[in-house]
């Protein structure tokens, strides 16, 4: 209901505490197997076991790359309004930001069900790897960027 809580900032934090919760449903849906494999309720390596993994094995990496994207755009958005703060509200819409945030979570969502599909091949797991440390060095340059220019202004 507050108009100021719906500004696409606050969009892309709850993105980042979305695949956060993600993280955590990942963990417990985990837990939960191994208790029931453990007291005997579930077959090793039987045909659920194996797809239930396959699906937690999903939200396992929908959840770290959503919250790396989440992470990257809020650095982007932090960029925009120290770099072009007279321009912001026309560079940053509502339109935009829903659109960059469908397009996250669909790559997402289908980079976590293709990295379990075929993880059993390298150049997935070369690209799923790089693909971290690439957006680590793209948020570390924005704010590399911005502290050197507070920096400059003191």
């Amino acid at each position: 209901k507050n108009k100021n809580l719906q500004a696409p900032m606050y969009f892309f934090i709850c993105s980042l505490a979305i695949s956060d919760m993600l993280g955590s449903l990942y963990k417990i849906l985990e837990n939960i197997l191994i208790i029931l494999r453990n007291m005997g309720y579930l077959k090793p390596r039987g045909s659920f076991e194996t797809t239930a993994d396959d699906i937690i094995d999903s939200l396992f990496v929908l959840s770290l790359l959503g919250s790396i994207f989440s992470l990257s755009v809020i650095a982007a958005d932090r960029y925009i309004t120290i770099f072009h703060a007279l321009r912001y509200h026309s560079i940053v819409t509502m339109r935009r930001t829903v659109v960059v945030l469908t397009v996250i979570w669909t790559f997402c969502t289908g980079t976590g069900i293709t990295m379990v599909i075929f993880s059993h091949h390298v150049p997935t797991v070369i690209t799923f790897t790089s693909l971290f440390p690439l957006m680590l060095v793209f948020i570390l340059c924005l704010y590399v960027h911005m502290f050197l220019l507070a920096r400059s202004h003191t």
